[in-house]
């Protein structure tokens, strides 16, 4: 927009001194007229001057705030990585309850069947198990667990990928 303004004053001045060479002849304008146009010249420099001297002020004020909110930013950048990582850290340890939680509750629940069942035995209502027949019947769990152990050996010869998955079945 400033050089739009100077761009007319410009033109004026020379429409200006086109007046007056076509008035005054071969002399030109009058030392008046060249003096009056040195003194708009020089108002419209000193204006000009002091518009430079306030956009370079508040091109100061801005690069500073600039550094400021750039400082700031950096701050918040640091604040979310350790909020980050303090949530990383919950997200473990509620990992880690829920998997303690779990196993609290099957313990649980395999105490309550066992009270259910001593409960059972002293009213009479449950009556164990012959000692035979549960040779027998660990017996054929046994059985079947070779069997296991065998298919499991026979799939991580084919497949070395299923090696590590089916590791704690072979031990």
């Amino acid at each position: 927009m400033e050089r739009a303004i100077f761009k007319r004053d410009a033109i004026g001045l020379r429409g200006k001194l086109k007046q007056a060479h076509t008035k005054g002849g071969a002399g030109g304008g009058t030392k008046g007229d060249l003096r009056k146009m040195v003194q708009e010249l020089s108002k419209r420099v000193k204006d000009l001057e002091s518009e430079i001297a306030r956009h370079d002020n508040e091109i100061k004020q801005l690069s500073g705030q600039e550094k400021e909110l750039g400082l700031r930013m950096d701050e918040a950048g640091a604040a979310i990585r350790e909020v980050q990582m303090q949530d990383e850290d919950i997200l473990r340890q509620m990992h880690v309850m829920d998997k303690e939680k779990e196993q609290l509750k099957n313990e649980v629940y395999a105490e309550h069947k066992m009270a259910k069942r001593y409960q059972a035995l002293e009213r009479g209502q449950y009556q164990a198990r012959d000692p035979a027949e549960v040779e027998q019947g660990l017996g054929a769990a046994e059985e079947r667990a070779n069997q296991l152990r065998a298919v499991a050996q026979r799939l991580s010869g084919l497949d070395h990928r299923l090696a590590a998955s089916l590791a704690p079945v072979l031990s």
